[in-house]
């Protein structure tokens, strides 16, 4: 004999109807899944939130996978389609991994320092192997006084025979403009020419506007 039972989701409640013997029906209405034989017997869990293990009496009330000839035709209960919550995924989470290289994660090393040029304040201005440009602001090494052009001057590390040759010039000798206040060299009184490029040697001086430095050479 048919009977009816009660759509348990409170914005429906529309009577559903339960032929003998069903194990599970869905809502017409709202396509919410019932076990008709534990809400006969007045319990109060659904399908959502019964414990199978605390009724160790209740028949098997699994549900048969939505797949196959025995699955309930969906476009009869509206365009809504219900998730079966048994189907599991094949999605292989291994497969979602992405390698990252090995290089990505390399550290760049830091510059080697070949040498420092002091300040008289006793400051360490590192000096690496190429052209370090001097100036004071946007430079490799910034000078923040105000007698010191925006770009000054370069200090050229070249090596030669496992050797580091030091050579200091003006901006102008690669920018055409000079610095404004020139560079002194150990003591020389008159400052270098754009087409001047001067040695320096461990200990060498130099004076940029009102900052004089002290080439020191790591050995």
């Amino acid at each position: 004999m048919e009977s009816t039972i009660k759509c348990t989701n409170p914005s429906c409640n529309t009577l559903i109807p339960v032929p003998k013997g069903a194990m599970q029906v869905i809502c017409p209405n709202c396509n919410t899944w019932h076990l008709p034989s534990l809400e006969n017997e007045g319990s109060n869990v659904s399908e959502n939130n019964y414990d199978i293990d605390s009724s160790p009496n209740y028949p098997d009330y699994s549900l048969p996978p939505l797949s196959g000839d025995n699955s309930p035709n969906q476009s009869n209960f509206g365009s809504q389609q219900s998730m079966n919550p048994y189907e599991m995924s094949n999605t292989n989470e291994d497969s979602l991994k992405k390698e990252v290289p090995s290089s990505n994660l390399e550290i760049p090393e830091e510059p080697k320092a070949v040498g420092f040029l002091v300040t008289d304040s006793g400051e360490h201005l590192l000096l690496k192997q190429g052209k370090n440009f001097i100036g004071r602001e946007n430079t490799d090494l910034i000078l923040a006084d105000k007698t010191v052009s925006r770009k000054h001057c370069v200090v050229e590390v070249a090596e030669n025979n496992r050797q580091m040759n030091f050579t200091i010039y003006d901006i102008g000798h690669i920018e055409g403009k000079k610095s404004t206040n020139g560079v002194l060299v150990s003591g020389r009184t008159q400052r270098l020419q754009n087409h001047e490029r001067i040695p320096l040697v461990n200990g060498s001086s130099i004076r940029l506007g009102n900052i004089s430095l002290t080439l020191k050479v790591n050995t």
